[in-house]
């Protein structure tokens, strides 16, 4: 099952009630979610992607960042933005051969993704996205905030906090969990929080 992820419209509780009723989709047309002031270019490069430039000079900062797999596993540094170090994390590759695809949105964003069919232990993009993902790119992290020391799925350091200290910005493990989790740490990226969020996806390669 599809969905299209609003997060200026949605919330884990109104997510789950539309989810539950079997809406396909929060939003009618995702160019909605463009501003007036956004273009788009279409580029040439060996894994074909789109570049979000916008009038404010911050096209090139959302360029899709691409990370090789090496010994079956990829080593990133992921941008925390607002002043917090960046955070080092590495995924295991679920493919033999494939790319991981570092994505960033400005908030709100949208996000076209479907639940994990069975067996499968991540989110699958169902519709190529403005900034970068593909369809059939696997959703594998994001960036997130979470609230005390610990949080199920998220990878940070206790010493990494921005803003109010109950607050803690991080990289939530889209891989293995639970579908709720995965929509929560989403959502949870706000414009009252942060400018941006950070999506890591991995893409096979077909041999």
């Amino acid at each position: 099952m599809g969905v299209h992820f609003d997060s200026s419209k949605s919330s884990p509780r109104s997510f789950f009630a539309l989810l539950s009723l079997f809406v396909l989709a929060l939003c009618s047309c995702a160019d909605a979610l463009a501003p007036s002031n956004v273009k788009l270019l279409r580029l040439s490069s060996p894994f074909s992607h789109t570049l979000l430039r916008n009038s404010n000079n911050v096209g090139e900062s959302l360029l899709p960042k691409f990370h090789p797999v090496e010994g079956g596993k990829v080593s990133l540094i992921v941008p925390l933005g607002q002043g917090v170090q960046p955070l080092p994390v590495q995924f295991k590759a679920l493919f033999a051969n494939s790319v991981f695809v570092e994505v960033t949105y400005e908030v709100p964003f949208g996000l076209n993704i479907q639940k994990p069919p069975k067996g499968f232990p991540a989110p699958i993009v169902e519709k190529d996205g403005k900034n970068g993902e593909k369809q059939n790119d696997v959703l594998r992290g994001a960036t997130c905030w979470s609230q005390g020391f610990s949080a199920a799925g998220a990878m940070s350091d206790i010493m990494q906090f921005a803003g109010n200290v109950k607050w803690r910005k991080s990289v939530f493990d889209c891989t293995g969990a639970p579908w709720q989790n995965v929509v929560e740490a989403l959502v949870s990226n706000t414009a009252e929080r942060s400018q941006t969020v950070t999506l890591i996806f991995e893409r096979e390669i077909p041999q």
